[in-house]
């Protein structure tokens, strides 16, 4: 099986955009800055430690190796991205609390040493890949007794308000394409020498925002507000934001995967 996103934002633009508004990227990034947070308690309730070293691929600003440090003391890690930018955001925040961290610009797609990392962590970062599953089915194929992977990312039930308002007024959706939830249970279907326990959990978390422009807004000021190439006209927005906001102002939901596979 290969799962391939409809998805035509290429790698280059996305390394632009993300680079584009890194030095703001943690004033806005509130609601990634919470599913980090619920990722590593949930990873909590299942496994004690990540073995050592680890590597956190697509880290953005470093917010949830911060948190990885924190929570389980990790003592070597590796931070990975496409964008530049955000690899030195990330690399003035870690310094600052461990001396044994190394830092990489580099396409996850491309990159061939995963099997030099015992645990492989990411957050938030797979939607973004053109082919999700064959790159978790890549780490997959390097992991060894004791590894783990642990991840999340957005997917495709993310803004069913957005979507649902588009659906029933005929406006083109235009937000990036998502993963489908299940895509990543393939993996069970693979001729593996190694036995593995997968643990799945969907979370969702909604958001008001004052204005539906202030949502859109608060996706671009962190380099996400590249969308799926549809085209939206200004009659067709201002239509979308007469459905979308109310008194309360413009209630969104964000819903992310989070999965934790151990290796025996």
């Amino acid at each position: 099986m290969i799962y391939t996103q409809n998805n035509p934002t290429s790698y280059k633009r996305i390394a632009h955009s993300f680079s584009k508004y890194a030095n703001g990227y943690d004033a806005w990034a509130s609601v990634q800055k919470t599913f980090n947070e619920k990722l590593l308690d949930w990873a909590k309730l299942h496994i004690k430690a990540l073995p050592s070293p680890l590597m956190d691929w697509g880290c953005g600003t470093g917010d949830l190796s911060e948190k990885l440090i924190r929570d389980f003391k990790t003592e070597a890690v590796t931070l990975s991205d496409i964008s530049a930018e955000m690899v030195e955001v990330a690399r003035s925040k870690i310094s600052k609390i461990t001396q044994n961290a190394e830092f990489k610009v580099c396409d996850a797609m491309a990159y061939d040493e995963w099997d030099n990392f015992r645990t492989v962590c990411s957050g938030l970062a797979l939607q973004w890949v053109t082919e999700p599953y064959l790159l978790l089915k890549k780490i997959h194929q390097t992991r060894k007794p004791g590894d783990v992977i642990l991840m999340s990312w957005f997917n495709e039930d993310c803004f069913p308000e957005w979507k649902n308002a588009c659906i029933r007024n005929g406006i083109p959706f235009t937000g990036h394409s998502m993963p489908n939830p299940d895509f990543f249970h393939a993996l069970a279907l693979e001729e593996d020498a190694l036995s593995f326990d997968l643990r799945h959990e969907s979370f969702k978390i909604p958001v008001t925002y004052p204005t539906v422009r202030g949502f859109f807004k608060s996706m671009k000021n962190i380099g996400a507000g590249l969308g799926n190439g549809n085209q939206m006209s200004f009659s067709e927005y201002r239509k979308l934001e007469s459905e979308l906001q109310n008194e309360q102002g413009c209630q969104i939901t964000w819903v992310a995967d989070f999965v934790l596979i151990t290796y025996s």
